[in-house]
């Protein structure tokens, strides 16, 4: 050994094996201490170095304090610590923290470098690995396996698996589209023991777009589970001790919706799947497995069913057509069936008149009618329509025109050849066609064609009493109310008034009043319709005095020419 000092040089050598104690604290200032191989140095007391490194090729032992104010080095990079950073290498002399700032910092480097932990008392190793993969491993001594690893590329870490894909793998290596995946042989559990805590347990979900989002599920001290959302107010879910489960309410009393969105919802996401709520009344009725079906096929629309063991009973597709009887439905209410029926029943009507019921028949007839409470009889036939031919009754059942309306039968036969009969009114007494409207309005009847809409008409006006008879847009004939008759004109001012030429062929008798009495006024065919009476006088300077009847002087007008 050779000990050197700067004021005082001396020189001290010997011989390999000879120990060197030292009792004392032993100081050395600016001083380098060299041990070769094979050399070692006792040292009983405390060593304090300061200044230069402390560099051992041999063996130290110090059974005091150590004291190095400068970096200390073991053999080379087996272990090192810098004075400067105060960080502590091993297996390496540049015990940085890499890109990250720290300090103190311990970097252990090598080939697969491991922390070993020894739990004496257990006599059980465990150790912490950095692979060459990357991969950071927590291995089990006995066993050789590793109980978790952390893949330092991805962050994701895995328990029970050595190739971790989702953020948290337990048991399997799970898949990159999850952030915690548990896999388990026999039934996959997370376990939270609230049983410290009044409260309970609970796990929250957060989420965020431009609002932080979150969902709290928890059981609370009393067993009931609920779920909640930051976003509205109220418990969206639970279920109690008992089984029940609630959608907006902690009370309910079996499957229970309640609030101001009362939703409950089945998915079929997949083309080709469909969402289905199957109601079972039992194994006593296996056979009445009624079942609400949001059909989700690859080719059609979807569509919402209601089956009955599979079969479909009644259906809505997406355009809001509901079909019963088929899955179908070619209008807002399609139903089917072999003589399908609907009834309308008004409980607050009298006795046997609740009911209406309209149905079609296998026949072809399409049928209103009233059945009576019992449902037994039928009060009446209401109306009927053919089906082949388009025939509608009111109070028959065997329409013979497109519409034909019966009081009654009248006793005779109506003929279905005769294709000019649109309309037929018939009656066992009777027969009236009614019109009714205000005071100050009219009634109607048109007569149309492909050109005019209102060729002719007769109209009856309530606030003139006067019936009109109307040919090609024009008045052809007036009755007032008084009795008046107007041909030509609307308002005739006496019995008859005619407007306009008129002729008449063959012999013609009217009544006119005299001051005789009533009378008959003949008159004969020839061109030009004369009234006349023959009398005879004789011409006397140039004058001939005729005496007419008076009875005919009243009948014709009194200007008159005697030829």
């Amino acid at each position: 050994m050779k000990v050197k000092n700067n004021s005082t040089k001396i020189e001290m050598i010997l011989v390999i094996g000879v120990m060197l104690i030292l009792f004392s604290t032993i100081t050395y200032a600016a001083t380098s201490i060299e041990l070769t191989t094979g050399n070692f140095i006792n040292v009983f007391g405390n060593l304090n170095l300061s200044g230069n490194n402390l560099i051992n090729a041999g063996n130290v032992s110090i059974r005091g304090n150590l004291s190095v104010d400068g970096n200390l080095s073991v053999d080379g990079t087996t272990f090192f610590v810098d004075a400067t950073s105060n960080n502590v290498g091993i297996g390496t002399t540049n015990p940085n923290a890499g890109t990250i700032t720290a300090s103190p910092v311990l970097r252990i480097e090598g080939s697969n470098p491991v922390i070993t932990f020894n739990n004496t008392g257990a006599s059980r190793l465990a150790h912490i690995r950095l692979g060459a993969n990357g991969v950071l491993q927590f291995i089990e001594d006995v066993s050789n396996e590793q109980r978790m690893v952390i893949n330092l590329s991805s962050g994701n870490v895995g328990i029970g698996t050595t190739g971790p894909l989702s953020k948290l793998s337990i048991g399997g290596a799970g898949t990159a589209s999850a952030d915690l995946y548990i896999a388990n042989s026999n039934i996959a559990t997370i376990y939270l023991d609230g049983t410290t805590n009044p409260s309970g347990s609970q796990i929250i979900l957060q989420g965020r777009d431009a609002t932080v989002r979150t969902t709290t599920l928890s059981q609370d001290s009393s067993g009931l589970f609920t779920i909640n959302n930051s976003g509205t107010a109220g418990t969206e879910f639970s279920i109690t001790t008992g089984g029940n489960v609630g959608i907006g309410t902690t009370s309910p009393t079996s499957l229970n919706t309640a609030g101001a969105h009362d939703t409950f919802q089945i998915s079929g996401d997949v083309a080709g799947n469909s969402a289905e709520l199957v109601l079972k009344a039992g194994s006593a009725f296996a056979q009445r497995n009624w079942s609400i079906v949001i059909t989700n096929p690859v080719s059609v629309d979807t569509q919402f069913e209601i089956r009955l063991n599979r079969t479909a009973y009644q259906t809505i597709d997406k355009s809001g057509n509901v079909g019963i009887g088929t899955t179908s439905p070619l209008s807002e209410l399609h139903i089917e069936s072999s003589e399908p029926e609907i009834i309308l029943h008004n409980t607050l009507s009298g006795t046997n008149v609740k009911r209406a019921r309209l149905y079609s028949d296998v026949a072809g007839t399409f049928v209103i009618d009233a059945p009576n409470d019992a449902y037994s009889a039928i009060n009446a036939v209401i109306m009927v329509a053919n089906l082949s031919n388009g025939n509608v009754g009111i109070g028959t059942t065997n329409p013979a025109k497109p519409l034909h309306v019966s009081g009654g039968a009248y006793g005779g036969t109506i003929s279905v050849v005769d294709s000019y009969d649109v309309v037929t009114i018939e009656n066992d007494d009777h027969v009236r066609l009614k019109f009714h409207s205000p005071n100050n309005k009219a009634q109607y009847i048109t007569f149309a064609d492909p050109e005019d809409t209102e060729m002719g008409y007769i109209e009856y006006s309530h606030s003139l009493d006067r019936l009109q008879f109307n040919v090609n847009k024009s008045s052809a004939l007036t009755i007032l109310g008084n009795g008046n008759v107007g041909i030509g004109t609307t308002t005739p001012a006496s019995t008859l008034t005619i407007t306009g030429n008129f002729s008449a062929t063959g012999t013609k008798s009217a009544v006119v009043n005299t001051t005789y009495g009533i009378r008959k006024l003949y008159a004969m065919e020839s061109p030009d319709i004369r009234f006349y009476d023959e009398g005879r006088a004789r011409l006397s300077n140039g004058i001939a005095n005729i005496s007419l009847d008076p009875i005919f002087i009243e009948t014709v007008e009194p200007e008159y020419n005697v030829h």
